[in-house]
């Protein structure tokens, strides 16, 4: 009886919930999220969580106690024109919303925005995380709990100084999330002193530049490389830098950590990385050792007691048991939203029971209210933690934090093998936690070291390390160089010594010692480029000796060369007025020195504008990179930022030097006076400071600055060499080797005896030659006597008539031949035959006479 009383009763105790369910006033809320199968951006059974919310409510009298929270979902997949006719239609019913949760992805979540604020309608989301969400003036009834992106950045730009890292790349998709983001990190970033560079990459089918940034990106050796992008253009990315070679250790690759797939990356049969021919293989090769950086999942505190009167533990096994799955942070945050929700309605309707009675969209009255309720009443302990809504300020541009804590950020290195051994197709993905990071606080709650592959700690970029060469080289070069100065000091105190020496007096002996000196500076020079940063340190004496360097190597150039053609271009004049006939135009060794002084002046003037405009400044030189070596090798030298094309004007003005030396040689080609003669020495004097300046010039690319400073050195001390070689060495060896020869018969070249002479013809001859030599030297000397003197003009007639001749340059062989025989006339009819013969036979040697002596009275 019992039983059959129990069995009638049932019916109407369920009768009667019913009764009291149906009494309870309906509210209505929609959700539009993404919860389909088959795209990427899918949040599977976030719709499940916010109905388990929805459900647990209305279980609890102490919520919402006379009214009933309803929920109708649509699966919108980050799809803008789907969500936008959802909504639509969610409107257009009769049953009116009094919030809306949309949508999933930020593209899609910004216009509802936009549109929701006209209906008056408050807009909650718990998956969108743009900071662009955050103005107040676009978005005023937009409210969210999941930290803006914003919140990301500071554990970033932490991370990055813990790790001492000084330089990123920050490589962001053509999004406003991204964009918005990667500014915000780009400012943290350099608000710690590290150099970034940021990229805007788009990987459409329409436009695309992932290679070119990549390239990029490779080109700058930064190897520390945050990607904000998403999944697609990510896999296109890291495809496209395995094929670069850009992998780990070397490179650190930081990503979001709210992607759906740890694994997000891998290639699929439909993405464009499979198109771009990545295996799995190499993707893991790229990716073994990147970060990700996302929010705290749930709380740690899985006991606590939620609104609904349900614990974190319970909320978590009920989701597991219902979808078979393990409970994502997405859906805790999805649970909490609903909660929020109902809690602002709650509070609201206790102070104003007939708040929804004419409830309509558009009433700005209601939003008012709802919007106030839930950023000043509403707060509790949620899935997540503590949750609480604040105030936004309508002109802050800064990220705005809806929560009383901004969120805990978790740090994940993620990594396929851990040592020498490189990923293959099956390695398994590990991920360790290595930080957690707490915004309200500004700093680490934990912090572990990073298993870092091969246990080395990526540098971000190559760190510098200086390289000089051996000092064996300098100290090499340099005795060479001392034996070079030695050799030049030692043949110019010869040349000196025998300064009143025919064979010498008639090389201009004064401008010799010019030509010694600028070699001895071309050799000073190459002592001084030592000093350059190749072997020692660089410090501002080193600057100094770069300029000094230079002047001496200029001034050097010119005195040698200055000097050298200076000289010959009298002997070239007086060839021309004696050909002429012009007499008495005196090119003496002073107008020799004012040519020089005026080659030296031009000097001065371009390394002083050289020096004043452009100075020099330290610069290294760095070596090409080794691939995966974790420094970066250079060498300290001095340059200036236009050094290439003062050196090339300096060039091209001592180049028309060398053109018109090469010219003089030309002309005076055909001197028979060895002494006066410089042509050849001229002419290989060239060729071998072209060559030298062509070796130079190819050695200063070698990439190794201790033998590019030995051979350059080399060239110089060579060109330095032939130069004092070709100018002191031949008349040192006359005066020294043959000075018991008959000097007369060294002084010209070429001459030959032509035909058969008896023994008395050549003893003639012999005689006659040396009458005439005697003549010769003794008119010369007179006359140099005349001009160092300036006697005045009764005294010079006083020696004409004591010599018994006249003081004038002979052109002809006739004229000097006269005035021999005037001293050794032919007595016998065979001595006039034999003198004629003499005189006939003088005439090759003797038409030089003239440029012999007035080279003579020059010098």
């Amino acid at each position: 009886m019992r039983k059959w009383r129990c069995f009638v009763a049932y019916p109407w105790i369920l009768a009667l919930i019913v009764v009291v369910r149906s009494a309870k006033k309906p509210l209505h809320i929609a959700a539009l999220l993404p919860t389909g199968e088959n795209d990427e951006w899918v949040v599977k059974n976030s719709d499940v969580a916010c109905q388990l919310a929805v459900d647990h409510i209305n279980n609890n009298d102490t919520i919402l106690k006379d009214y009933e929270l309803r929920l109708r979902t649509n699966a919108s997949n980050c799809n803008i024109g789907l969500a936008n006719y959802q909504m639509y239609e969610q409107l257009d019913m009769d049953d009116k919303l009094v919030a809306i949760i949309a949508e999933g992805c930020s593209i899609v979540t910004q216009p509802l925005a936009e549109t929701t604020k006209y209906f008056q309608l408050l807009q909650f989301n718990f998956l969108s995380s743009s900071p662009a969400l955050d103005d107040r003036n676009r978005y005023p009834l937009y409210h969210q709990l999941l930290p803006s992106e914003y919140g990301l950045n500071p554990p970033r730009a932490a991370f990055v100084r813990k790790q001492n890292w000084t330089h990123a790349y920050i490589l962001y998709e053509d999004a406003e999330v991204f964009r918005l983001v990667s500014q915000d990190l780009r400012r943290r970033l350099q608000d710690i002193d590290v150099k970034v560079q940021i990229r805007l990459v788009s990987a459409s089918s329409v436009v695309s530049n992932v290679q070119e940034v990549i390239d990029e990106i490779k080109k700058s050796e930064i190897k520390i490389i945050f990607g904000l992008f998403y999944e697609e253009t990510g896999r296109q990315i890291v495809c496209r830098a395995n094929k670069m070679g850009m992998d780990s250790p070397t490179y650190v690759w930081i990503f979001v950590g709210w992607f759906q797939s740890k694994e997000w990356y891998l290639p699929s049969m439909n993405s464009a990385s499979s198109k771009a021919n990545c295996t799995r293989a190499e993707i893991k090769k790229t990716l073994n050792g990147h970060l990700t950086f996302d929010f705290t999942q749930l709380s740690t505190q899985i006991n606590v007691t939620v609104p609904t009167g349900q614990t974190i533990r319970d909320v978590e096994e009920e989701f597991n048991k219902t979808t078979g799955e393990t409970f994502q942070k997405y859906a805790a945050y999805g649970y909490d939203t609903v909660v929020a929700i109902a809690l602002m309605l709650d509070r609201a309707l206790k102070s104003n029971e007939t708040l929804f009675d004419n409830y309509t969209y558009g009433d700005e009255a209601v939003a008012k209210i709802l919007n106030d309720t839930l950023t000043t009443e509403v707060s509790f302990n949620g899935l997540i933690g503590y949750v609480q809504f604040k105030n936004r300020n309508l002109n802050s541009t800064n990220s705005t934090v809806f929560r009383e804590e901004p969120g805990t950020v978790e740090i994940y290195y993620h990594y396929y093998s851990n040592n020498a051994t490189m990923p293959t197709e099956d390695s398994i993905l590990t991920s360790k936690e290595v930080g957690t990071y707490n915004n309200s606080k500004l700093g680490f709650d934990m912090f572990k070291n990073v298993p870092w592959i091969r246990g080395e700690r990526p540098l971000a970029f190559p760190e510098d390390e200086l390289k000089q060469s051996s000092s064996a080289i300098f100290i090499a070069i340099a005795t060479i160089d001392a034996l070079g100065i030695i050799l030049a000091i030692v043949l110019l105190a010869f040349t000196f010594y025998h300064r009143e020496k025919r064979i010498i007096k008639l090389s201009s002996p004064r401008m010799n010692y010019l030509i010694g000196i600028g070699v001895i500076f071309m050799y000073i020079s190459v002592i001084l480029n030592g000093f350059n940063g190749q072997f020692f340190e660089f410090d501002a004496n080193s600057l100094r000796c770069c300029s000094a360097r230079n002047a001496f190597l200029v001034f050097g150039f010119s005195l040698a060369f200055g000097s050298m053609f200076a000289k010959t271009w009298r002997v070239s004049m007086i060839m021309k007025r004696s050909k002429a006939g012009q007499r008495n135009l005196k090119l003496t060794d002073h107008v020799l020195f004012a040519i020089v002084g005026v080659l030296l002046l031009i000097d001065v003037i371009l390394l002083s504008l050289w020096l004043g405009i452009d100075p020099y400044e330290e610069h290294r030189d760095y070596f090409s990179p080794t691939p995966g070596s974790r420094t970066k090798q250079f060498y300290l030298r001095c340059r200036s930022d236009n050094s290439d094309r003062w050196g090339f004007i300096i060039l091209a003005y001592k180049a028309i030097i060398l053109a018109f030396g090469a010219f003089l040689a030309f002309d005076t080609r055909k001197v028979k006076i060895v002494s006066l003669n410089d042509s050849r020495f001229i002419a290989l004097s060239v060729y071998n400071t072209v060559v030298s300046c062509i070796l130079a010039f190819a050695f200063n690319f070698l990439s190794d600055p201790g033998l590019s400073y030995a051979l350059t050195g080399a060239v110089v001390i060579l060109m330095a060499t032939v130069i004092v070689g070709l100018v002191f060495l031949p008349k040192a060896y006359l005066l020294v080797f043959r000075k018991n020869e008959d000097m007369s018969g060294m002084g010209r070249m070429g001459s030959k005896s032509k035909g058969s002479l008896n023994e008395h013809t050549i003893t003639r001859k012999s005689e006659l030659k040396r009458l005439q030599e005697e003549n010769r030297h003794h008119r010369l000397v007179i006359r140099m006597l005349i001009e160092e003197k300036n006697l005045s003009d009764e005294t010079i007639e006083k020696v004409k008539q004591d010599f018994g001749m006249e003081l004038e340059v002979f052109d002809d062989d006739e004229t000097l031949a006269t005035e021999t025989r005037r001293d050794s006339q032919p007595t016998s009819k065979s001595e006039r035959i034999n003198g004629g013969s003499d005189s006939g036979m003088g005439k090759e040697p003797s038409s030089t006479d003239a440029l012999e002596e007035e080279s003579a009275v020059h010098v």
